[in-house]
């Protein structure tokens, strides 16, 4: 136990610091004052665009949350109540990361008042959490099936991939026609949703997935030669590299994997500039919507 707590930090530093030598290496030859140039006449569509998506993927993700009140049985949970939920445990857990961590004390804040049980709780953080991944897994298993691309440090075809993923969705789907209902984790026994639940759970992540990673692909160059699916399968990649690295946000793990897997020196600056405007709206804008719905919160509900 001991060791784990050394070498999980310590692991956590070595891939920053692994993503910040790709960076450097990938922005070796970067003019800078390209991308303060690009920055400051970027077009206003796609940056609408990118908006919208944004918009578009915090907003969907609300029907995830109301869907693991379904699943505890707490519909008498007001739909507004649900909706600011969602999106500040949300934008905390992509800006911070542990999604866990960051879920509880949220709605602990905005569920407070109606007497919502540890238990309760934990089923849907938990519920949460498989509707994240259940997604990533239908838009990767997609992606990679049918508009394979070349994913860094990997040798597996990324059609195998794409199979890999599918059949994990298709066998969540199956666990919830099948027995036992029940997955025991730890000292807690979940039972498994039904299967509509587990369809809402699929196609509302794969939303929220699919229009995070347009939000991107809107601000990138035209020169870039991908399509959106196969971007879609580098995004995922990339933000799964950010994910395991236990770094707030995939902070310099994310733009350093996705710089290296488009693999297009020559639009590095114009990379460069998009990524820093998704970091501006899809992190740190909703963030302070955020923290401002946090700080209000007490004022509204009296």
């Amino acid at each position: 136990m001991a060791i784990k707590k050394i070498l999980q930090p310590a692991l956590s530093f070595f891939v920053f610091f692994l993503a910040i030598w790709v960076v450097h290496n990938e922005l070796s030859t970067l003019n800078y004052h390209k991308v303060l140039n690009t920055l400051e006449t970027f077009p206003l569509y796609p940056l609408s665009g990118a908006f919208l998506a944004t918009a578009l993927s915090y907003s969907v993700l609300i029907f995830a949350e109301k869907a693991a009140l379904v699943y505890v049985k707490r519909t008498d949970i007001p739909s507004g109540t649900a909706a600011i939920a969602s999106f500040v445990s949300h934008v905390l857990s992509h800006n911070v990361g542990f999604s866990f961590l960051s879920g509880v004390p949220v709605r602990l804040r905005f569920y407070s008042k109606y007497t919502f049980s540890a238990m309760e709780l934990a089923k849907v953080l938990v519920f949460n959490e498989a509707t994240f991944w259940l997604g990533l897994f239908a838009m990767g298993g997609i992606s990679f099936l049918f508009f394979p691309v070349r994913i860094p440090f990997t040798n597996l075809p990324p059609q195998t991939l794409g199979g890999l993923f599918l059949s994990f969705v298709l066998l969540y789907l199956l666990a919830t026609k099948l027995p036992p209902q029940k997955l025991k984790l730890w000292k807690w026994t979940f039972r498994m949703p039904t299967f509509q639940l587990a369809v809402v759970q699929i196609f509302v992540s794969f939303i929220d997935w699919f229009a995070t990673a347009w939000s991107l692909y809107l601000l990138l160059p035209d020169a870039l030669n991908i399509t959106l699916f196969q971007f879609c399968a580098l995004f995922l990649a990339a933000q799964v590299a950010g994910i395991l690295s236990q770094i707030p946000g995939g902070l310099g793990v994310f733009e350093g994997a996705l710089l290296f897997a488009l693999g297009e020196p020559g639009l590095n600056s114009s990379i460069v500039a998009a990524l820093l405007l998704f970091r501006v709206i899809y992190y740190v804008l909703p963030l302070g919507f955020a923290v401002g719905a946090i700080a209000v919160w007490p004022t509204s509900e009296s």
